[in-house]
């Protein structure tokens, strides 16, 4: 019984902790297959800064077709980088190839961060905050079957994006390129 139980666990742990999510619609009568990642993200200069969350991949599947996969990206940037223009690159292994990034917005995101510290002379606990913002730069990018077949066979996979003419790199490591590549293996048959 306890092995059982044990069994379970780790099996539930798994699943929870896969970014892949393949749902059946009856509404629709199609499935979506959809994950969420977090690349590497890197820009120059000193006084520049990216961070990728929420990268997410989407395709559908009707009538054993698959749409064709779309990123969505969600950029946090330093305030002093302007929107994403509509050029954007893949790189798959050596060859590289230039896509159309749609649907691009600016937003802004500010955060306040609350710190409580012991003041040594007085004994008291002191509060401190400190305010810090960002823009937020999204993007949606559409690969063809063509440059699916080529990451299922690839050995690197990299992104590039430009916040005017200031490149943005985004990199997926090994581990989310095996992802990605599980991914754009799912049939739909494994819909819950």
């Amino acid at each position: 019984m306890k092995k059982i139980i044990i069994t379970i666990c780790i099996l539930g742990f798994f699943w929870l902790c896969n970014p892949i999510r393949v749902k059946r619609d009856s509404f629709k009568n199609l499935v979506s297959v959809t994950m969420d990642l977090d690349h590497s993200a890197y820009v120059e200069g000193f006084t520049r800064s990216a961070s990728s969350r929420g990268t997410q991949y989407s395709r559908e599947i009707k009538n054993d077709k698959n749409t064709p996969t779309a990123i969505y990206f969600k950029l946090f940037v330093s305030n002093n980088l302007n929107a994403l223009t509509n050029e954007a690159y893949i790189k798959i292994d050596d060859k590289i190839t230039k896509l159309e990034l749609i649907e691009t917005s600016v937003g802004s995101q500010v955060v306040t961060e609350k710190t409580n510290d012991l003041n040594i002379k007085t004994g008291k606990i002191e509060e401190k905050s400190s305010t810090s913002s960002m823009r937020v730069l999204t993007g949606k990018m559409i690969l063809n079957s063509e440059l699916e077949k080529a990451i299922l066979n690839s050995q690197k996979l990299q992104y590039r994006l430009y916040a005017q003419s200031e490149p943005i790199e985004l990199t997926v490591s090994s581990s989310q390129l095996n992802t990605v590549k599980e991914f754009l293996s799912k049939s739909g048959q494994e819909a819950d």
